[in-house]
């Protein structure tokens, strides 16, 4: 028999675990000397140990441990449990060491920030192509390209048993329009010659044929096949679509310019489907813009008010909010002690519908006393903003709110209260004709 701590030392357990044990009855010492107090252990008590510090090991209580233990845990049981937690260990550390690449991959772009040069790119059109697919799911923390070369290999049987050859590039195609941390889709596809891949002829299985349409206008870029250069390649590109005035409008495809599974360094061309960016002008003169209107730009400090008003909520897609501020101007008159001006209040509460927002046409009041019939109470808060100037007619607000967001904003280096809300101030410079002016305010801080 051994001593405690010697017993310890052969089952890397300490003393005071095995005290623990004992009370719990998982573990009696064999033999306790009467005389002394000491405990002994016996090497028979080793597999049964062993089984206590597995479970332990695999999550159990020592509750749970009991009853376990209690049922007689066969050698192949539990053999069989160790496996099975062995290969989520390693599945554990794979995604770990996947979300390490990942750490390195982000450093390196944040490195990078405000030195990320424009690619190479070229447009190019692209005709509606014959493709012979496969899709899987991956997990965000999976390494792509494995998924991608795994799909390689299943369609590359699919074929031989059909007899087909690719008749032309191999493509890795992303369709979903965000990103999903549960799952990525991932679809790899090879173009097959339409004439000889009848559906009738072919095997079955999870490979699909269907056509991808024609592109007009793809934006390309050629880049290496890293996970690294990949990401860093897809940003250059963005920078490089929104450089010259076009807007993604469609699935990214990465065109393989050798066969995934022969070279894991091979080439990869980017496409982006491009069209031109309507709003272009705003972005790339906004520096000009900003000069033209920072002389009207104002930064106040709007005290705290109470307005009464009509609710609109929608997207305003048949022009409601124009419609709304009809019908307030005819009610005005129901509200007791207004005050001049009018206010347009907008915000995108929690919870609305995607694309949706709330309207209130509105004006301030001194006191309330009565809420006219469909109308309701707006209390603001003193409030820091920008006072952004439109002029002319209400036909180029829209460009105006381009400007303010998209140039005049993100150059300020103020930070917005909260994303949608803003005011329309309407005052005594506010009349209708190409002359008039108003305000759009936007909280900041």
């Amino acid at each position: 028999m051994l001593k405690i701590g010697d017993f310890s030392k052969l089952a890397r357990v300490t003393v005071k675990t095995l005290h623990h044990y004992e009370q719990m009855g998982l573990l009696r010492p064999a033999w306790i000397d009467r005389f002394t107090g000491y405990r002994y252990y016996a090497l028979q008590q080793l597999p049964r140990l062993n089984r206590i510090l597995a479970l332990k090991d695999l999550g159990f209580s020592l509750d749970e441990i009991t009853h376990l233990l209690d049922r007689d845990l066969g050698a192949t049981q539990l053999r069989a449990m160790l496996e099975e937690k062995q290969a989520e260990l390693e599945r554990r550390v794979q995604s770990e060491q996947r979300r390490l690449e990942m750490v390195a991959v982000r450093l390196r772009e944040i490195e990078a920030e405000g030195r990320t040069s424009l690619p190479d790119a070229a447009l190019k059109s692209s005709p509606a192509l014959h493709v012979a697919s496969q899709q899987a799911l991956a997990l965000p923390t999976e390494q792509m390209f494995d998924h991608s070369d795994r799909l390689y290999h299943s369609i590359m049987m699919w074929l031989q048993q059909a007899h087909l050859r690719p008749s032309g590039e191999w493509l890795a195609l992303h369709e979903k329009p965000e990103y999903d941390e549960r799952a990525v889709p991932i679809e790899t596809a090879v173009v097959l010659d339409p004439r000889n891949s009848e559906p009738s002829n072919l095997p079955s299985g999870s490979v699909n044929l269907r056509w991808l349409p024609a592109v007009p206008e793809l934006a390309c870029s050629v880049i290496p096949r890293q996970p690294g250069d990949l990401m860093h390649a897809y940003t250059g590109l963005y920078g490089w679509v929104e450089a010259n005035g076009y807007l993604v409008n469609g699935p990214v495809r990465e065109v393989y310019l050798q066969e995934p599974g022969e070279n894991s360094a091979a080439m990869v061309e980017l496409q982006f489907p491009v069209e031109r960016n309507r709003h272009w002008r705003i972005q790339t003169n906004a520096r000009q813009e900003k000069k033209e209107t920072e002389m009207d730009v104002k930064i106040i400090n709007q005290p705290a008010m109470t307005l009464i008003g009509l609710r609109y909520q929608g997207k305003n897609q048949n022009d409601e909010v124009p419609e709304l501020w009809n019908v307030f101007n005819k009610r005005a008159a129901e509200i007791a002690n207004g005050l001049e001006n009018a206010y347009g209040v907008c915000r995108v509460p929690p919870g609305l519908p995607e694309g949706e927002f709330e309207y209130v046409a509105c004006m301030p009041v001194s006191k309330v006393e009565k809420v006219p019939e469909g109308m309701l109470v707006v209390n603001l808060p003193e409030l820091k903003c920008v006072a952004y100037p439109h002029h002319g007619k209400l036909d180029t607000l829209g460009e105006t709110y381009q400007a303010l967001y998209q140039a005049w904003l993100p150059q300020s280096g103020l930070e917005v209260v909260e994303p949608g809300f803003d005011m329309e101030f309407y005052g005594e410079e506010f009349n209708f004709t190409d002359n008039s002016v108003f305000y759009i305010y936007v909280p900041v801080k």
